[in-house]
């Protein structure tokens, strides 16, 4: 049997090994930036933050963690297959005996690691020099309350689906796009939000016409904003999707769009293949 039909541990490990050792120079280049970049952003950052007698939270800080892991996140998985942007580094990817499942994986777990690993420290090293400024030349203090983080709306049970659903919209929207990745994925992701607004907006002016507040309130899958009164204290009532139904759509981008997307990019590959 041809070795892109089968899949080989051992051969997934030396295909593994080999993309690091071609690669090592772009992932060591990236680290290097992420860290002066990170050591950078702390500095300037604890000179703009507004200091106050209580001590800053490492609480508050947690919103633009997020918002880091998830635009990294999707800049790195955004470059995943660029080799096949161009013929000759198409030819060698598909010409190299290991399987289209082996390459994929091999793409799947060096972007996890990227992420997890790079991002993670570069966060710790950059919070390490914000502190230590705020500490000895703002005469301010630092409060450690992580566990607030991870308990709350940003907790990791939070964070990590939201970066695995932006790292699979990526990694298949890299399948598509092999030059200028990152612009014409987030660009296609938006028209498609923006298309599913509209048609959710469509859905909503048909079962709640003339009791909306305007033609626009509503937020897909969530809640419908009617003018009917609530109370003497609210003009408008806010119709909520059934907990029910918000945990079952919860259940399925978690744990059926994810995967499918992952699924998808392979075939995408085994396609590209075949052609």
């Amino acid at each position: 049997m041809h070795p892109n039909n089968t899949f080989s541990l051992k051969r997934f490990g030396l295909y593994l090994r080999k993309d690091i050792l071609d690669n090592y120079k772009m992932y060591l280049l990236v680290t290097g930036a992420m860290l002066a970049g990170a050591c950078l952003a702390g500095f300037l950052f604890s000179f703009r933050w507004s200091m106050n007698d209580q001590g800053i939270h490492t609480s508050r800080m947690a919103p633009f963690y997020v918002m880091l892991t998830l635009f990294f996140t999707a800049l790195v998985t955004s470059r995943s297959f660029i080799q096949l942007g161009q013929q000759e580094q198409r030819i060698d990817f598909f010409m190299i005996p290991a399987s289209i499942l082996e390459k994929v994986l091999t793409r799947f777990i060096l972007t996890i690691l990227t992420v997890t690993i790079v991002l993670n420290l570069a966060v710790y090293i950059g919070f390490n020099v914000f502190e230590y400024v705020i500490t000895n030349f703002r005469e301010g203090k630092i409060i450690h309350d992580i566990p607030t983080v991870f308990s709350g709306p940003f907790g990791i049970r939070a964070i990590i689906p939201m970066a695995l659903g932006m790292q699979a919209i990526f990694f298949f929207g890299a399948t598509i796009f092999y030059r200028f990745s990152f612009p014409k994925i987030f660009f296609s992701f938006c028209v498609f939000l923006f298309t599913l607004w509209l048609v959710n907006v469509l859905f909503i002016n048909i079962f709640f016409g003339g009791h909306l507040v305007e033609w626009f309130s509503a937020v897909p899958f969530a809640a419908v904003f009617t003018n009917k009164p609530a109370d003497i204290y609210h003009s408008m009532t806010t119709t909520f999707v059934p907990e029910w139904l918000g945990r079952t759509l919860l259940f399925v981008s978690q744990y059926c769009i994810i995967p499918a997307l992952w699924v998808l990019a392979y075939f995408r590959i085994k396609d590209k293949e075949v052609q």
